[in-house]
């Protein structure tokens, strides 16, 4: 029972402390950050566009939706993923908690696009700014793995003398 608890708030941690990396990892960045404005500005833009009706409120929640689907995409899923087989699976590798979350999350979009779509094509010519967002992904996946095996990993008990 105490390793459940345990795990489960290493993994709320997890989660939080990827979703404040990618948001200051975007911010910070120059060209991803110029490319998220664009991808919002554009969101915005139609949402209030005279065509809509934007006193309903309808527009502004698809576009809220959008984002919450993006986050819990890129920094949940990979996370559940990744602790749900450590846990099933017994791993408690430090190794497996960095780099199974980061690159679930860094192939997220391959992935979202290839059961969207079911479009191949467009994962061998990427341009700049997606193989940016894929390389964030990955870094801010893989330090909030590294938070949660710190809260998780066993500890040697101490010698008695």
């Amino acid at each position: 029972m105490r390793r459940l608890l345990v795990a489960l708030f290493a993994l709320a941690l997890a989660i939080a402390c990827n979703v404040v990396f990618l948001f200051i990892a975007i911010v910070s960045d120059p060209i991803a950050g110029g490319a998220t404005v664009q991808l919002l500005a554009g969101l915005f833009d139609e949402a209030l566009s005279p065509n809509q009706d934007w006193q309903s409120g309808a527009s502004l929640i698809l576009v809220a939706t959008v984002l919450s689907h993006a986050v819990v995409a890129i920094c949940v899923v990979p996370h559940v993923l990744s602790v749900v087989l450590a846990e099933a699976a017994r791993l408690r590798s430090f190794l497996w908690h960095v780099l199974a979350p980061g690159i679930v999350s860094a192939a997220m979009p391959w992935i979202l696009r290839l059961t969207l779509r079911g479009d191949t094509t467009q994962a061998t010519n990427q341009t700049p700014v997606e193989n940016r967002f894929l390389a964030l992904f990955f870094i801010c996946a893989a330090l909030s793995g590294a938070i949660y095996w710190a809260f998780t990993r066993r500890r040697e008990a101490p010698a008695k003398r």
